[in-house]
């Protein structure tokens, strides 16, 4: 009933690792401990990855290890289709540097915002203006 960390999952594989749990240890994003192995096993994911690739989430937590945003970048220009969820505070920068459209998801607009990608994807355009 209540959160007390964030874990990676490849849905392919079914691979679980621990990113980031309630602790002290160095380095933290607020309460949080962040396990930079597990952040580093992302990576690994990320760089070995083709087809349909989903990252939730980019955000600051996963940004402390300095891999990390070179794998993503690396995957956009790899993959056929990339779909991204961006942390608020760095997604203007992150649609800019990748060159992505950006939709900012709210209560009121998810289904009208879940329609436009699937239709995205379905359309099978790689690049969106």
């Amino acid at each position: 009933g209540r959160r007390v960390g964030f874990d990676g999952v490849n849905v392919v594989t079914g691979e679980r690792v621990v990113l980031a749990r309630i602790g002290e240890t160095p380095p933290r994003m607020g309460k949080y401990s962040v396990n930079l192995k597990g952040v580093e096993r992302v990576v690994n994911w990320l760089e070995g990855c083709e087809g349909l690739v989903y990252v939730d989430e980019i955000g600051p937590m996963e940004l402390l290890h300095p891999s990390f945003a070179p794998s993503v970048e690396g995957a956009v220009r790899r993959v056929d289709i990339f779909v991204g969820t961006v942390h608020r505070r760095i997604a203007r920068e992150w649609a800019q540097r990748l060159g992505a459209r950006l939709f900012w998801l709210t209560e009121e607009n998810r289904e009208e915002v879940l329609e436009e990608i699937t239709s995205l994807l379905l359309s099978g355009s790689r690049r969106t203006p």
